[in-house]
């Protein structure tokens, strides 16, 4: 989505921080203008045009988003093939100085050793919207992991290759968030694993280290209960018995986002209670923008109905303020953008009646 400044209007949502790729001045042009709406000013909004939206050029709208349909899907069939794909569940627990797990009833799994390092933009553009993309080292084997937000839980793919470059198919998931950004390493966490299986699900005790290069940068430990057949008591069931044997409840944190100190899950735009006209119609269509985002992975994996649901819901959203703005809003900008919502909104519409 296209939203610009000109030299004379107010930057909207200023209590907001910018995105990375503005403030940086790098990678695709339209990617760093996120939150910013081109306002008229107050003398010429009587004067302006009111010619109807325009219908664009294909090829300007090709440049937004793919058609998310099956034809280009990667949760087509040939998916399933080399990549596994499963709804985590999860719940974590912060481990004290000598904490010791108690014991569960269940059966012991061997110990790991693995070593991850985590990819993203320089601007931590997949963190900043709830996805991680890591490669696991194990045992000479790697394993590429991905995980996208999916309500309050997650969707975690797997696929094994080399660290060099993610999979096409991740990247393909991910083209929305990265705009052609390039990935580095973010971090680097190698992981003691002692795990125990019961009662449906898997209890962990992870002894993590930072690491930069070969030293370690600091240390934590965490446990994690991870749903896998059980329901919703078996998580609260285990979760008591681990409090009780002295571990401590807290928010659910990724390792990424308590290694980088970010807060999880990412946060929503604000619009002030006293906002000016200006000020709510930016926060309202970067609201909406990060919706578009936010749903955009999973409506290309096409497994959740949902995800497709939600961005249409956003286009519709954006189109709608738009046209109840238009009063203060430059005309020709208005239009343009609001076709290219609309071309959105019915490619989606196309894909969900497939």
């Amino acid at each position: 989505m296209r939203l610009r400044v000109p030299a004379d209007a107010r930057h909207l949502a200023a209590d907001r921080e910018p995105p990375p790729e503005a403030a940086r001045g790098r990678g695709d042009p339209r990617a760093g203008e996120a939150g910013d709406v081109r306002v008229l000013p107050a003398q010429t909004r009587d004067a302006r045009s009111r010619r109807e939206p325009p219908r664009g050029e294909s090829g300007a709208r090709e440049r937004l988003i793919s058609v998310p349909g099956r034809g280009n899907s990667v949760a087509a069939a040939d998916y399933a093939e080399s990549v596994r794909e499963h709804l985590e569940r999860e719940l974590k627990l912060s481990a004290p100085s000598g904490f010791r797990l108690p014991e569960l009833g269940g059966t012991p799994l061997p110990d790991r050793t693995f070593v991850s390092t985590y990819h993203d933009t320089h601007g931590l553009q997949l963190a900043r919207h709830g996805v991680t993309l890591r490669h696991r080292l194990e045992g000479g084997s790697g394993l590429w992991q991905l995980k996208l937000p999916s309500g309050e839980a997650r969707i975690e793919l797997e696929e094994a290759g080399p660290p060099a470059r993610p999979p096409e198919r991740f990247l393909a998931l991910l083209v929305a968030l990265l705009r052609g950004e390039e990935l580095v390493r973010v971090a680097r966490l190698r992981t003691r694993r002692r795990s125990v299986r019961a009662d449906g699900a898997e209890i962990v005790d992870d002894a993590v280290a930072v690491l930069d290069g070969q030293r370690v940068t600091r240390r934590f430990r965490e446990l994690e209960i991870e749903l896998l057949e059980g329901d919703e008591r078996s998580l609260r069931r285990l979760e008591a018995m681990l409090t009780d044997a002295g571990a401590r409840p807290g928010e659910f944190e990724p390792k990424l986002y308590r290694v980088l100190g970010l807060a999880y899950p990412p946060g929503h735009v604000d619009v002030p209670t006293a906002a000016a006209p200006g000020e709510a119609i930016g926060a309202a269509m970067l609201e909406q923008y990060e919706q578009l985002l936010a749903h955009d992975p999973g409506t290309r994996l096409g497994t959740d109905p949902e995800d497709l649901h939600q961005m249409r819901v956003a286009a519709r959203r954006a189109r709608a303020f738009l046209r109840a703005a238009r009063p203060l809003l430059d005309v020709d900008w208005a239009n343009e953008l609001r076709a290219e919502l609309g071309w959105l909104g019915a490619a989606l519409g196309a894909a969900r009646d497939l």
